[in-house]
């Protein structure tokens, strides 16, 4: 077999289709905070609290001078396990919010298993914004100051010292 030349056409389109894509992918899509919020949420999914409070913002470490102080918020443990799907909206930059860019979620959450039989699970969906910047560094941190926060606020979080079994 040879390759001829409209052969040759469609594999250079598909080099330079998967080149470009690359390239989004490493230089755009990774850098964007729509990515970090996804990373910020996969850490809370995993109950990865280190990760958690490497992508808070400063003025939110500030609340939380140290990770053991953050680890005792709801959000740190209470969702472990129980997010299904994170999907995320609109993206709006706000000056005032001193240049935070606003990030609407959808969140669908696995309800606890409190007082619950095993086929009585139930899953919960809510819509929640949360703000994000850029520190000194040009890397996006999520300000939970700033955000709506309807998780904690309207999903009960898993009690501590309680683990979650789906």
């Amino acid at each position: 077999m040879r390759i001829g030349g409209p052969e040759a056409v469609v594999f250079a389109m598909l080099a330079i289709a998967l080149a470009l894509g690359a390239r989004y992918y490493f230089f755009t899509y990774r850098k964007s905070p729509a990515y970090a919020l996804g990373q910020f949420f996969k850490a809370v999914k995993a109950g990865n609290v280190d990760a958690q409070y490497a992508l808070l913002d400063e003025d939110d470490k500030r609340f939380y001078p140290d990770q053991k102080t953050y680890d005792k918020t709801p959000l740190a443990h209470g969702y472990s396990a129980r997010i299904e799907n994170v999907s995320f909206g609109n993206e709006q930059a706000g000056a005032k919010n001193g240049g935070a860019v606003i990030i609407d979620a959808s969140i669908s959450v696995r309800g606890t298993s409190k007082g619950k039989e095993l086929y009585q699970q139930s899953t919960q969906s809510i819509q929640d914004s949360y703000a994000m910047r850029k520190n000194a560094n040009g890397e996006w941190k999520v300000i939970l100051s700033q955000s709506k926060l309807e998780l904690p606020n309207k999903v009960e979080a898993t009690p501590p010292g309680e683990s979650f079994s789906p």
